[in-house]
């Protein structure tokens, strides 16, 4: 036999759905509750029998990828057929494709199977929470139907527990969005869109290195997007997203310390550095092209693009050279170690000139966050002009990390944990078990959860909103790049900050803004780092025990 070289590192655990959401013109529905084996067997009656037209709509408590898998007792006839829908929720489990931009793309989520006496069937591989079982050309009768959970088997190592239990809530709930993530290869959503964007990434490894720590997944994933794009490309068409690269090589690296996956690269990694060396001219001008093939070329921001929200404006520009700066601090740091001097100093040279070309202050609070972390903004005056004001009125599910960031940066951990609640926390109240692609809060007010039936006159928090890519059902409600709120809490929250590569030297500066206390584990190379911090009068008391390999400074 000639066996692949790709392997899976995936297994498949079985789920047993929580609860019926709904069924019509069908028997016995509750068995499909029960832990039944995946099995049929002759003479069993103990069965829930779908008439022809009839379904049943399950719940299986939170988000999953995988499908189910589904035991067939016996069919009416030859051409019975079972309609199976996932669903990331009630109404999109509910819908027909073409409806509310229902589709198919990415990762089949309706589908069609004929069925026959006394099999057991695997169907789907997506992201759900929900699934519609329908009979279709007769009635078909099952004797058990569970969800095929597929997922890494990896510990999580990190944790994080405070006196808020809103705040504990959605740091697992970050967690849970990105364990999802790590399939065969480190995707942006379970869904849809299945790919690796580097750009959605950088959120994502983020929380991986304060959740499960070193993973080979991250290596693997870098080096998948590495292969896919020949010298004097873009990754994934995007210039921004190859800074990402770069930035997150960056970030791997120090929080790893394996230099010896930076030297197996070196030779493509300062060749990129290169290409975006040579792409800004001295003269303050670029070249960077993005083709994505699906963008409007006469914009003349086309090449900015940071994120669907300000694609095509103005302030894209402040926004994608803020990435600029931060890939050049990170190309700097990559040379040196990898001892290209020369390349080095043009970095260095880049930077400066880019920090000269005096963009002006942004009225986007994303931008705005991007140019306080690359600081062409005083981080301070960002979060007072902008940020501090209407907080969550504009922010999203993947920039709003970076939100959050600028602000624990200008020194309001308060502020941002108040956007963390209201933000996040507010998806959470609508059903939430891992955050979303796309969430704006103002939509929000009356809307109806995930994880009931909406009436037709009201609105579907899922199906009435999103915009661009991910319009109604087709947005996906399990994102990576929406994990922000885990690693900026385990960072200024618990405190945790790598000073030097491989974890080897830690500042921990615990921040209990309106918390009593904070207790959480920060996965290392050399083993678990364990703080605790907590407020006594107006003092903030921090114990640390840490593996003997890694210092400890406050």
């Amino acid at each position: 036999m000639n066996f692949s070289d790709y392997k899976s590192d995936v297994i498949t655990e079985y789920i047993i759905a929580k609860k019926i959401v709904c069924f019509e013109n069908c028997s016995r529905a509750e068995l499909l509750l029960c832990d039944t084996p995946r099995q049929a067997r002759l003479g069993n009656d103990n069965v829930c029998k779908i008439n022809n037209g009839g379904s049943i709509l399950l719940d299986f408590g939170e988000e999953l990828h995988g499908g189910l898998s589904v035991t067939i007792q016996k069919v009416a006839n030859k051409g019975s057929c079972l309609r199976i829908v996932f669903g990331e929720s009630v109404m999109e489990a509910l819908s027909n494709i073409g409806e509310k931009n229902s589709s198919n793309d990415h990762s089949p989520r309706d589908i069609l199977s004929e069925v026959n006496d006394y099999t057991t069937i695997k169907v789907g591989h997506t992201g759900f929470r929900f699934a519609k079982l329908e009979a279709v050309g007769g009635d078909v009768s099952v004797s058990g139907c569970c969800a095929a959970f597929e997922h890494r088997n990896i510990e999580c190592r990190g944790n994080f527990d405070s006196s808020d239990a809103l705040l504990n809530k959605i740091w697992h709930t970050g967690k849970r969005t990105v364990f999802l993530n790590m399939q065969d290869y480190l995707w942006d959503g379970i869904k849809r869109d299945r790919l690796v964007w580097i750009g959605d990434m950088h959120a994502e490894i983020s929380a991986i290195s304060c959740t499960f720590g070193e993973c080979d997944i991250v290596n693997k994933s870098l080096d998948f997007v590495m292969e896919s794009t020949s010298h004097g490309e873009w990754m994934n068409g995007i210039p921004s997203y190859s800074l990402w690269w770069i930035i997150i090589q960056y970030e791997w690296y120090l929080y790893t310390g394996n230099i010896n996956y930076i030297k197996k690269n070196s030779k493509y990694i300062l060749n990129h550095i290169k290409n975006i060396v040579s792409t800004i001219k001295s003269d303050g001008t670029d070249s960077f092209i993005c083709d994505l093939g699906y963008l409007d070329d006469s914009n003349p921001y086309i090449a900015y693009f940071i994120d669907w929200e300000t694609y095509g404006t103005q302030e894209s520009k402040s926004g994608f050279y803020s990435v600029v700066i931060m890939a050049l601090r990170a190309s700097s740091f990559l040379c040196r170690i990898l001892g290209d001097e020369l390349l080095e100093k043009k970095c260095e040279s880049k930077i400066s000139l880019v920090q000269s070309m005096n963009f002006p202050a942004a009225s986007n609070r994303q931008m705005a966050s991007l140019m306080a972390l690359a600081d062409l903004d005083n981080a301070k005056n960002v979060n007072a002009r902008l940020l501090s004001k209407e907080p969550v009125a504009d922010i999203t599910t993947f920039l709003g990390y970076y939100t959050l960031l600028a602000k624990g940066k200008a020194g309001d951990v308060s502020g941002a944990i108040d956007i963390i609640k209201k933000y996040w926390g507010r998806m959470i109240e609508l059903g939430a078990t891992t955050f979303w692609e796309s969430f704006d809060y103002p939509s929000s007010e009356d809307a109806y959860p995930i994880d009931v039936i909406v009436p037709p006159d009201k609105k579907d928090i899922h199906g009435d909103f999103g915009a661009f890519c991910y319009k109604s059902f087709r947005a996906s409600l399990c994102h990576g790049w929406a994990s922000g709120p885990t690693p900026f809490l385990s960072r200024y929250v618990l405190g945790v900050n790598v000073i030097e590569p491989g974890c080897r030297k830690l500042l921990i500066k615990s921040h209990l803004d309106g918390l009593d206390w904070v207790r959480g584990i920060y996965p290392t190379p050399f083993g678990d780092v364990r703080i605790e911090a907590e407020r006594n009068a107006d003092k903030c008391t921090v114990k640390v025990d840490a593996p003997p390999e890694v210092e400890i400074v406050y």
